[in-house]
């Protein structure tokens, strides 16, 4: 998905903030880096990364045009499923499995404390196409299932088939070693995010809460780590890696601006400017000059908050510090929003022109009518009534020639997850105990452009969802997902299995967990009113 698009980017139009960056400090991260990574068993370190060859194997692509659960050929996942049950027959064995619409599972750990609440660690089988040939240049097949240079390829080594076996991994670990949570931990993978996610996620999510669970956390993919730091061109903004967490997404719609104009034969057109071509052209201009207005908000104001202790030049430092200051973040938000277009969709709603359609029914025919299609991604807290006042705006000019048709799918942006308190800490926490480089480690938290299955339990965990991959990658590899030579190198993904490991340990006791931070303060509140 489209998640991954402009990760690098973001840095690009913050050159005229970002200046001579310095390493981060903070003692509570010194001390969480400080801890050993966890060692995965010799046998596991040299067997999973086939395991996960293998599944790359098999082409599981998820279709919108098949009649039946968004599959059209079942061999391959009926594949891969065999695949998982011989590789991890523990997992099988000690965890509650259920299939959901033949091909997406759940699986349950029940925790020895029921009252808690579950968490959930999702991923999907599912995988885009891999097109072939001399145009594409495929180092290794992208079915090959090949462990090759340091590398596992194959589509779905990036997106996201990896973390399926990652998960997997992790919980035969924690099996094999005696582990018990406390808390419930729900497995969840779907087999059609690619499509939506309708017969994958959504009815996974639709069952869960036919049961009434209520889930703790939320673990889907999402952000990575950025190897690379930041940079704004040929100058380098931040130094450091960076892990960016991702805490909401952007929502999506579809709407038709119908066009109405004069017809009539094409040698005589109307000279008035009522021809559908001029009218649709003059909507065109207003949307490109006119976009909708910029923005800064959570999460993205908790990004450049994040980076602040990077950045060296003290007035940048200061300024993005408070960029949520009622001064600082209006003028922040059209600097950001003017200086890059790759940085706009962090700080306005995106408005993108992806069909015109105007011609007539032959080429002596002027048309009376044409359509005009743009796709809408949300920014959190905005909905269908700001982009229906947006082009009520943008055509009033035609008003009584247009309409406006809102096309049926609808997905609002999701809630902002906390970027403090238990469930922050605990992950970031997590991620600079598995996966810090030497280098340091910045962990930041950001808004996920594209939509992850994740939003199909937003609110079953109130909101509490996470989206983000235990992966490094360089500048290049972004290209790489979705596209040619998609790949992992063998020791990111080791590293990805033990970071799921000590995630799920850790998330499933009570330590950090939303009930305890109010049982504590509760405790708090009751012994400051003994002392009255």
């Amino acid at each position: 998905m489209l998640r991954y698009a402009g990760l690098v980017l973001l840095g690009a139009a913050l050159l005229a903030l970002l200046r001579a960056p310095t390493a981060p400090s903070d003692a509570e991260d010194a001390l969480a880096a400080a801890a050993p990574p966890p060692e995965l068993p010799a046998d596991v370190a040299s067997a999973a990364p086939g395991r996960l060859a293998k599944a790359l194997s098999f082409p599981t692509l998820s279709s919108s045009d098949a009649p039946k659960n968004h599959v059209g050929n079942t061999a391959p996942f009926q594949q891969l499923h065999r695949h998982l049950e011989a590789s991890f027959p523990t997992v099988y064995k000690r965890l509650r499995y259920e299939r959901v619409n033949d091909f997406s599972i759940l699986f349950t750990w029940p925790g020895s404390n029921r009252e808690l609440r579950p968490i959930l660690v999702m991923s999907h089988m599912d995988v885009v196409p891999a097109p072939e040939g001399p145009a594409y240049n495929w180092t290794y097949p992208p079915f090959g299932g090949q462990v090759a240079e340091g590398y596992i390829w194959g589509r779905g080594a990036l997106d996201v088939k990896v973390t399926l076996l990652q998960q997997l991994e992790a919980l035969s670990l924690l099996l094999r070693q005696g582990f018990e949570p406390k808390r419930t931990i729900l497995f969840a993978v779907g087999h059609d995010e690619e499509q939506g996610g309708a017969y994958g996620a959504h009815a996974i999510a639709a069952l869960l809460r036919s049961r009434g669970v209520q889930l703790e956390m939320v673990m889907d993919e999402g952000g990575v780590i950025l190897t690379d730091g930041l940079r704004a061109g040929s100058h380098q903004a931040v130094a450091s890696p960076i892990a960016l967490v991702g805490t909401s997404e952007k929502g999506f719609e579809t709407w038709d601006i119908e066009v109405q104009g004069s017809g009539g034969h094409s040698s005589m057109p109307p000279t008035d400017g009522s021809s559908v071509a001029a009218r649709t052209a003059r909507i065109l201009a207003a949307v490109d000059a006119s976009p909708p207005t910029t923005r800064l908000g959570p999460p993205t104001t908790d990004f450049l908050k994040g980076l602040a202790p990077a950045v060296g030049l003290a007035p940048a430092r200061m300024v993005l510090r408070h960029a949520d200051n009622w001064l600082v973040n209006p003028v922040l938000g059209q600097v950001l929003g003017q200086a890059s277009p790759e940085l706009a969709c962090f700080v306005r709603t995106t408005c993108a022109v992806v069909g015109v359609q105007a011609g007539g029914i032959a080429e002596n025919v002027l048309p009376t009518a044409g359509t005009i299609t743009l796709n809408f991604r949300l920014l959190p807290g905005q909905n269908t009534s700001m982009v229906r006042e947006y082009l009520q705006m943008v055509t009033r000019k035609e008003a009584a020639y247009v309409t406006l048709k809102h096309r049926g799918r609808s997905d609002p942006a999701a809630p902002v997850a906390p970027s403090r308190g238990p469930h922050w800490r605990l992950l970031k926490q997590v991620i600079l105990e598995t996966l810090r480089p030497e280098r340091g480690l910045l962990v930041v938290p950001y808004l996920v452009g594209g939509m992850t299955d994740s939003r199909h339990y937003n609110e079953l965990a109130g909101g509490r969802v996470y989206r983000f991959c235990p992966h490094r990658y360089t500048a290049g590899d972004i290209k790489r997902v979705h596209g040619v030579d998609e790949r992992i190198a063998v020791d990111d993904y080791l590293r990805g299995i033990g970071f799921y490991a000590r995630f799920l340990e850790r998330a499933s006791s009570d330590e950090g967990s939303e009930e305890v931070a109010a049982e504590a303060a509760a405790a708090g509140r009751g012994a400051a009113t003994a002392t009255e």
